[in-house]
């Protein structure tokens, strides 16, 4: 019963500051391949553009410290990753202008071949992110997040005619770093 009038007295404080985000961001990232020994590392980008995503963003704040996000989206642009995403992240508001954030991501790499020597791969891509942000305003913010996967995936692949016989053209993806504009509204 003490737990119930507890519950009760404090439910009305986390209430109030409840509310809801709505809004959209432009990601620019940077990633990291590397081959099986991991003596080959490059970045994605290098031969073509680098990927873009575009994402819709929702979020609910538990309080003036906490709240949650969820976002979906697609990488455009990067022949070797492009796909759909759908992440969920964990907010720690430091103070009325920088946050922390932590959660998950999950990118579907469309993949398909580019060429006779080059193919993208299928691959869907599990991954913990870790960022910080800073707003500028009441609706923008900049944040830089660092992506590491759960597990090693091949990207995309070379064969071309000249290789020597055992070289490894595999680009495994190892990890990626994202500039994130966002802007949202409160509701």
């Amino acid at each position: 019963m003490k737990k119930f009038v507890l519950l009760f007295l404090f439910f009305p404080i986390l209430i109030s500051a409840q509310h809801f985000k709505l809004g959209f961001d432009t990601e620019l990232s940077y990633i990291r391949v590397n081959n099986a020994k991991g003596d080959n590392s490059h970045g994605v980008g290098y031969e073509s553009f680098i990927p873009i995503t575009f994402n819709l963003i929702t979020g609910y704040n538990f309080n003036k410290k906490f709240s949650m996000q969820a976002h979906i989206g697609k990488t455009f642009i990067a022949v070797e990753f492009s796909g759909f995403e759908i992440g969920l992240n964990g907010v720690y508001n430091l103070d009325k202008s920088f946050y922390t954030s932590a959660g998950v991501l999950h990118h579907s790499n469309e993949g398909g071949s580019v060429s006779m020597s080059h193919g993208v791969t299928f691959a869907s891509l599990f991954m913990l992110t870790a960022g910080i942000g800073y707003r500028t305003s009441k609706h923008f913010a900049l944040e830089i997040n660092y992506y590491h996967p759960t597990n090693k995936k091949l990207l995309y692949y070379y064969n071309p005619m000249y290789l020597t016989e055992g070289a490894d053209t595999r680009s495994f993806f190892d990890y990626m770093l994202r500039l994130n504009f966002v802007f949202s509204w409160d509701f």
